[in-house]
């Protein structure tokens, strides 16, 4: 059933073709036509994910081409919107896949992609060291296999946005 009245929106992301908005279990894709329930509304829970039903997005990030693939959203499986021990998901426009998060994070808080990466291989991920319980940011070159702390050494913050240059 598609209630989206019950949802409020935990998590917007925009492409150069989409805004992408997370209600709940719903990830609603708008262009500047109207929206198709069919083609345009993703329910997390009817597309074989394997997640939860009680799993909440609350973040959400999509590549930068015409179809919004792949995007990425991090799961909060308790259903709660501020839970810190999110698990990170890649849907390639069949299956969501888990992704393998660094060791040293205790789940993930946000997930970027980088504006001018087409093919959604450059992401950024932030979430809490779980040695020391500092703010880390993490990026990856190729989806998600691998990552690298790029995190300022002395971070007290919690890091709730990422702004980078489209140059690099």
């Amino acid at each position: 059933e598609w209630n989206f009245a019950s949802h409020h929106v935990s998590s917007m992301a925009l492409s150069d073709y989409y805004v992408m908005a997370a209600l709940g279990p719903f990830i609603v894709k708008k262009d500047s036509g109207n929206i198709n329930l069919l083609t345009d509304v993703y329910n997390i829970f009817s597309l074989d994910s394997g997640l939860l039903s009680t799993s909440t997005v609350h973040s959400i990030a999509l590549s930068n081409n015409i179809l919004a693939l792949p995007f990425y959203i991090a799961i909060d499986e308790n259903g709660t919107i501020n839970g810190y021990n999110r698990k990170l998901y890649k849907y390639n426009g069949i299956t969501f896949k888990e992704l393998t998060l660094p060791a040293s994070l205790n789940g993930i808080h946000e997930v970027f992609t980088h504006p001018a990466d087409n093919n959604g291989d450059t992401l950024f991920i932030t979430g809490i060291d779980v040695n020391t319980s500092g703010y880390k940011i993490y990026r990856s070159f190729d989806s998600g296999a691998n990552w690298t702390d790029i995190s300022y050494s002395s971070a007290s913050t919690f890091l709730s946005d990422v702004d980078y240059s489209p140059n690099w």
